[in-house]
C-alpha cells in the first residue's frame, strides 16, 4: 500500500457492515490489526426474546473482558471515540426481528441495551413480514408497518425480505 493509501485508510472510519462468526479475542485482535473502526456484529437469526436478552449478555462480557480492543457503539460519538482510543466499535446487529416478539415496546428496549440494527425478516415468516424464502410473497403485516414506524425513530432498519416485504 502506498503512503498515501495508508494515510486515508488510517484516517478514514473503516465500517464492517455485517459480520457473523465465533466472536473470540484473537478476532478482536485482528479487527484492531486490520485498522477497523466499526462492526456490526450480525449474529442473532432465530432467537426469541430471551435468546436476545442473552445474546446482549454475551456482549457486555465480550466487552469487559476486552475493553483494550472494542467497546460498544450506542450513538453517534461512540465511534469517533473508538477511532480516537484505538478500540474496534461494536454495534450489535440482528438478522430477525424475532426478538421483539409481537411486542413494539421491546425495540426501544433493545435500543438501550446497544442493539442499532434489526433486519425485518430473515428466511422465513415472522410477525413483521415474509422472508425471502417464503413460497408466497406477502409482504409486511400490520406490525411490521408499526415496526418500521418506531424503527424510524429508534433503529436503522434493513431487511432481507421478499420483493413485496
Amino acid at each position: 500500500m502506498t503512503r498515501d493509501a495508508q494515510t486515508l485508510y488510517s484516517n478514514s472510519l473503516v465500517i464492517d457492515g455485517l459480520q457473523t462468526c465465533a466472536w473470540s479475542r484473537p478476532v478482536f485482535e485482528e479487527m484492531r490489526a486490520a485498522g477497523l473502526t466499526v462492526v456490526n456484529a450480525a449474529s442473532l437469526l432465530w432467537e426469541n426474546f430471551s435468546e436476545g436478552m442473552a445474546y446482549i449478555r454475551t456482549w457486555e462480557q465480550l466487552f469487559a473482558d476486552n475493553a483494550d480492543l472494542i467497546m460498544p457503539i450506542r450513538n453517534v460519538d461512540d465511534i469517533e471515540t473508538a477511532k480516537r482510543t484505538g478500540r474496534t466499535g461494536i454495534t450489535i446487529g440482528w438478522q430477525n426481528t424475532s426478538p421483539l416478539e409481537d411486542r413494539l415496546d421491546y425495540i426501544r428496549l433493545f435500543k438501550l441495551l446497544g442493539v442499532n440494527i434489526m433486519q425485518l425478516t430473515y428466511n422465513t415468516q415472522n410477525y413483521s413480514g415474509a422472508g425471502y424464502l417464503e413460497l408466497r410473497d406477502s409482504g409486511l403485516t400490520g406490525f411490521g408497518r408499526e415496526v418500521i414506524a418506531e424503527m424510524n425513530a429508534k433503529v436503522c432498519c434493513a431487511t432481507s425480505a421478499t420483493w413485496v416485504t
